[in-house]
């Protein structure tokens, strides 16, 4: 929960947002952020609203193969 702590600055986390999204978002200055996909295809960043959990992302299985 928010209530309980926040993310590292530049640590990306997953989140639940807007009572009904789970997305991956960076924290950064006080602030979750994730990027959205326009209908032209264009990439654009945009801040994560009413975020009311997070967690870490988990260990990535590309690098537990590498070890």
């Amino acid at each position: 929960s928010v209530e309980d702590g926040l993310p590292n600055d530049g640590q990306y986390v997953l989140v639940f947002a807007d009572s009904a999204f789970v997305v991956c978002a960076e924290y950064r200055d006080k602030t979750f952020y994730d990027v959205l996909k326009d209908e032209n295809g264009v990439y654009f960043e945009t801040v994560t609203r009413d975020v009311t959990c997070w967690q870490p992302l988990p260990p990535s299985p590309w690098l537990a193969q590498q070890s």
